[in-house]
């Protein structure tokens, strides 16, 4: 049985001869459909995490073959499908573009190790959907769809050690915005939708580390693990019935093991060839959404994922164009595509 928008309760009905007699068997739970909404904010903005700490970590290790006060200039545009939290109950459908653009240069310190940063702005665009199935103590099929975006900025750096040795790390910050614009989930006495949007900050770290080992002149493998840490502040929103909802602050840790291999043609169509296979696990990302009278509902976004990647670049005067591809499966399953052109002043 619902109540408004952001709230039902679960009832049995029994039958007598006189009467049809519905009763309540629990407390009142917001309706699942906003949690599930919101994770796919929490969600999109792992998707540009992953493009800062990998295509961007990727983009400014080319400075090694460069001189030491070489300024890079670089920009990835990467388009995205995913289902994301998939076979757990955050499971949400995203599709969307994400641009990352940045500056990198590099200097040696006093033990002649070499420090690689970088400076880069990120903004990325999607709209997501999903279908819940269990609301109000049936089995309907509700749909919602809405839109999101990013917009931010952040550091890299990458520290060389001896040995074919490396540590990296990278920080992220910016604003996020969510528009849940179209629902089958109505007030059942006002009509209305359940339709709703906010802006939040977010920010976000990464620390990392690897060891490349060179099988040849020309073949390389990169051996990785990172720790991902995203951050999305609360936010409290009211909906069309007045109803006010608090969506809490969502902390998603992510450990990545991997490796990738490059292999050096210096053709004239492809100069280099690359292909990788990573672990990526969700330690948290617990998404939590209160009402102003009704206790809060919880999903996450838990599970592991396999990651594959495959890409071809080519060296075309100062100018590096990469075509690269990568495909999740698991807890996150779909397929990104990017293009990445760095430029060398």
């Amino acid at each position: 049985m619902q109540k408004g928008l952001a709230v039902y309760y679960n009832y049995d009905v029994n039958i007598t001869d006189t009467e049809l007699i519905a009763q309540i068997n629990q407390d009142g739970r917001v309706n699942p459909v906003f949690p599930r909404g919101y994770s796919a904010s929490i969600a999109f903005l792992n998707l540009g995490a992953d493009l800062v700490v990998g295509t961007g970590m990727q983009e400014i290790v080319k400075l090694n073959s460069f001189d030491r006060h070489a300024v890079n200039s670089f920009g990835v545009f990467s388009g995205q499908k995913y289902n994301y939290g998939r076979g757990n109950n955050s499971n949400v459908n995203i599709e969307g573009t994400s641009l990352l653009a940045g500056l990198t240069t590099k200097w040696f310190d006093i033990k002649s190790n070499l420090f690689i940063n970088g400076l880069f702005f990120e903004y990325g665009n999607s709209n997501f959907d999903f279908k819940e199935e269990f609301i109000g103590g049936h089995k309907p099929l509700v749909k919602s769809q809405g839109s999101g975006s990013y917009a931010g900025g952040g550091l890299l750096g990458r520290l060389n050690l001896l040995d074919n040795a490396y540590c990296e790390t990278s920080i992220r910050a910016g604003q996020t915005r969510l528009d849940c614009n179209r629902s089958d989930l109505k007030d059942p006495v006002t009509g209305m939708e359940a339709k709703y949007n906010y802006e939040s900050l977010y920010f976000g770290l990464h620390l990392g580390g690897g060891y490349i080992h060179r099988f040849s002149n020309n073949l390389r493998a990169d051996f990785y693990g990172k720790y991902i840490y995203t951050h999305q502040n609360a936010k409290e929103v009211v909906l069309p019935t007045e109803e006010k909802l608090k969506f809490d602050g969502i902390n998603s840790q992510r450990i990545k093991l991997g490796t990738r291999f490059d292999y050096l043609l210096n053709k004239k169509i492809i100069s280099d060839i690359y292909a990788g296979i990573a672990l990526d696990h969700e330690l948290d990302g617990e998404v939590k959404v209160t009402s102003d009278t009704i206790s809060g509902i919880n999903s996450n976004l838990k599970g592991s994922s396999v990651a594959g990647e495959f890409g071809l670049t080519k060296n075309i005067g100062r100018f590096n164009l990469d075509l690269g591809l990568q495909g999740y499966a698991g807890n996150k399953e779909g397929l990104r595509g990017a293009l990445k052109v760095v430029y060398t002043f």
